[in-house]
C-alpha cells in the first residue's frame, strides 16, 4: 500500500446509476436538487456485457452538480431486477455541500422528504431517490 502515499490525486471520478425510470430518476436530481445534464449516449450490448454482465443495450445520461458527476444507466432490452434490501455492496453515496442547512431547506421546498437521524450527539441527513438510492447530505467545509 505504500505506492499510493504522496502526492496522488484521490477522488470519486463518477458514481453510476441503474435505473428502471431513467426520465424520473434524471428529473429527480436535475428539478429538485439541481444537477445539470450532460453527455447522453447509447451503449452496445457487447460492451454492456463486458461492464455489467448484462447483455443488453444501454443508455447513459451524465449528471453534473459541482465537482459531482452521476451516470445513468437504462437497459433498452432487459429489465432490471429489484436489489434486496440486504444485500452486500453499496447502501449509500455521500454528497458534500456548503451550507447543509440551507441545502436541506431547499430539498424540503422541492418536496423532496428528509430523514434524519440522531447519532452521537449530532445529526446525520439522508434522502432517497425515485429508484430507492440512498444519498446522505453532509457539510463539506472545504466547501465554504
Amino acid at each position: 500500500m505504500s505506492n499510493f502515499k504522496g502526492k496522488m490525486v484521490r477522488t470519486c471520478n463518477h458514481i453510476g446509476l441503474f435505473a428502471s425510470d431513467p426520465e424520473g430518476l434524471i428529473a429527480f436530481y436535475s428539478e429538485k436538487i439541481g444537477f445539470e445534464k450532460g453527455e447522453k449516449r447509447s451503449i452496445p450490448a457487447e460492451v454492456t456485457q463486458q461492464i455489467f454482465g448484462i447483455k443488453s443495450r444501454c443508455s447513459l445520461t451524465k449528471l453534473v452538480y459541482g465537482s459531482v458527476v452521476l451516470e445513468v444507466f437504462s437497459l433498452e432490452d432487459t429489465k432490471l431486477e429489484e436489489k434486496p434490501t440486504a444485500s452486500k455492496g453499496y447502501n449509500h453515496w455521500g454528497l458534500a455541500v456548503n451550507e447543509r442547512e440551507s441545502f436541506i431547506a431547499a430539498l424540503e421546498d422541492n418536496d423532496v422528504p428528509v430523514i434524519r437521524i440522531e447519532s452521537r450527539g449530532r445529526c446525520v441527513f439522508f434522502i432517497r431517490d425515485p429508484e430507492d438510492n440512498l444519498v446522505e447530505i453532509f457539510e463539506a467545509r472545504s466547501l465554504k
